[in-house]
């Protein structure tokens, strides 16, 4: 591995492990549970995750496994892979990795892995780099569906890949891809909050597997905000809350 964006969770050299994936219920680091792969943390801003592996020889590929064990709410919907066939003198030149559990690429790692690859690539970027496999979907889950098997028909040798992991995008595919609170007879209609909030919309009911759109009309007060609160009454779950408006300096906000 010679560069990722990302190696928060689990760092990328798992990747590339001789044996099978293994799952330890007890086991934790400093940084959440314990994965055998490589896992990176949610994006909150645009883009994706993404990492450099350089091929032990030079070689043709005729496919790809991506095997996703015990990574089931945590799986990477989607992925696609890239390849470059460098010359030896043509071979970025980048720091050793050591242990990178924990954290993520640096402003200046992210700057010398474009710099390396565009000077020494001809100019080309890896993200021009030819794909091998278009943006996938991911199988995960139960273990007959955890082996993604990709064939490739590009039969030209290679030196580089580059894996790209896409975060999930879209309306939810199933129950545990959402919001949902426990059961609880004891709890009171609404839960309370001790902050002060101004109400969007009175209490509305939901009905199950459907999209409800609130527009202008129904909103009971427009203006500039930088919080919302949702409350589900008395409990249940929800998939997906999209709110749509305009960006607005905070100066315009009444104190």
């Amino acid at each position: 591995i010679l560069f990722a964006t990302d190696d928060f969770f689990a760092p990328a050299e798992n990747l590339l492990k001789k044996q099978r994936p293994v799952f330890h219920a007890d086991l934790f680091t400093d940084y959440g549970k314990w994965r055998d792969g490589w896992e990176t943390r949610r994006k909150r801003i645009p883009g994706y995750d993404w990492c450099i592996i350089q091929l032990g020889v030079t070689g043709i590929i005729y496919g790809f496994e991506a095997d996703t064990s015990y990574f089931a709410g945590n799986c990477a919907p989607r992925i696609s892979i890239q390849a470059a066939c460098l010359k030896p003198e043509k071979i970025p030149s980048l720091p050793p990795r050591r242990n990178r559990i924990g954290t993520t690429a640096s402003d200046e790692e992210f700057k010398a892995i474009k710099e390396q690859l565009s000077s020494l690539c001809f100019q080309i970027k890896s993200d021009e780099w030819t794909f091998l496999v278009p943006m996938t979907v991911l199988k995960s889950g139960s273990l007959d569906t955890v082996h993604n098997y990709f064939p490739v028909t590009v039969k030209e040798q290679w030196t580089h890949l580059r894996l790209n992991v896409y975060p999930g995008i879209g309306r939810a595919k199933s129950i545990k891809d959402g919001w949902e609170t426990g059961r609880n007879l004891q709890r009171p209609p609404i839960l309370q909050a001790i902050i002060k909030f101004i109400i969007f919309f009175s209490s509305f009911q939901l009905k199950p597997h459907k999209r409800h759109f609130f527009d202008a009309i129904a909103i009971q007060k427009l203006d500039v905000f930088t919080h919302v609160r949702l409350t589900v009454a008395p409990d249940g779950g929800i998939s997906r809350m999209r709110l749509w408006g305009f960006p607005r300096a905070l100066s315009h906000v009444n104190k």
